[in-house]
């Protein structure tokens, strides 16, 4: 569907902005649990995903399906990332009130300790590279995951960037 363009359209795709503005990110997580526990990204399970740039417009677009049929109600519905109001916040205070520098994608319901702890520290290293000042990190659903999303907090906090997390008891 053909979409407006967002005033700020990430600093007029990337050509810049008011440096005086603060920079923000936001750090998308999903997950990839397996045969129908998958998310999709342009059509191809998840798994093994390091956190990576992805182009808002381009979620907003459909590049990312969800495949989880176990818990209705409980995991983040494709339509939640086609109409999500974090990104559409996002696009439109871009060059107003922020900068919106990046949305990354991180794997939440990571199996280990160390994929835990992994995921979060290259979150923070990314989120550094693209020059937030700021970052809003989301969880993909409930319980396992919120170890994910508190470790990118406190790995972005500790890298000095401002963090808030979005945490919910279900989707949306």
């Amino acid at each position: 569907r053909a979409r407006p363009l967002h005033r700020g359209a990430l600093a007029r795709r990337r050509g810049g902005g008011d440096a005086a503005l603060p920079s923000v990110c936001a750090v998308l997580q999903i997950s990839s649990e397996g045969p129908l526990l998958d998310t999709y990204l342009y059509g191809l399970p998840t798994d093994g995903l390091v956190p990576t740039l992805i182009d808002p417009f381009e979620v907003l677009d459909g590049a990312l399906t969800n495949g989880a049929y176990d818990w209705p109600g409980v995991r983040n519905a494709t339509a939640a990332y086609q109409d999500s109001p974090l990104i559409e916040e996002l696009l439109s205070g871009d060059g107003e009130r922020f900068r919106f520098v990046g949305l990354i994608l991180a794997l939440g319901y990571l199996n280990t300790a160390d994929d835990k702890l992994r995921s979060a520290l290259q979150s923070a290293a990314l989120a550094r590279l693209i020059g937030a000042d700021g970052a809003i990190c989301t969880t993909f659903s409930s319980g396992n995951s919120h170890t994910d999303t508190m470790l990118t907090v406190r790995a972005l906090e500790r890298v000095g960037v401002a963090t808030c997390a979005i945490l919910a008891e279900t989707n949306g």
